[in-house]
């Protein structure tokens, strides 16, 4: 048997990576296929043509920063959450439970072989 690390069925674990992942694909393969080449900017040698380029460009750094931020704030906050269920747990003097009743709780216990895998 294999071992789970998220606890998620793997066709639950497949449909929910895939409906996340595919917004940022649509956008990719948006960007790809009206992004301009440099050299059809410089062809051109427009004022409109540079505009959308340099537009382009910004948006597609600004998305960027924007979902790496989004994903720093959320992993903050599960830290966040994970650090306070282990205060509260272990200043009650009792062990996280091995059986796992949240994923905080199965990263802080090591499994039987005592190797903790995150």
């Amino acid at each position: 048997m294999i071992p789970r690390m998220t606890g998620l069925p793997l066709p639950s674990y497949l449909m929910a990576s895939s409906a996340g992942l595919l917004p940022t694909q649509l956008l990719n393969s948006y960007l790809g296929t009206t992004l301009r080449t440099m050299e059809d900017v410089i062809a051109e040698q427009s004022v409109s043509g540079y505009f959308v380029f340099c537009l382009q460009i910004v948006v597609s750094i600004g998305l960027m920063f924007y979902v790496v931020h989004r994903a720093q704030v959320e992993l903050d906050a599960a830290i966040a959450a994970c650090e306070t269920e282990l205060k509260t747990s272990l200043g009650k003097g009792t062990q996280p439970p091995a059986g796992g009743a949240s994923l905080c709780a199965k990263r802080a216990a090591p499994p039987a072989g005592g190797v903790n895998v995150v």
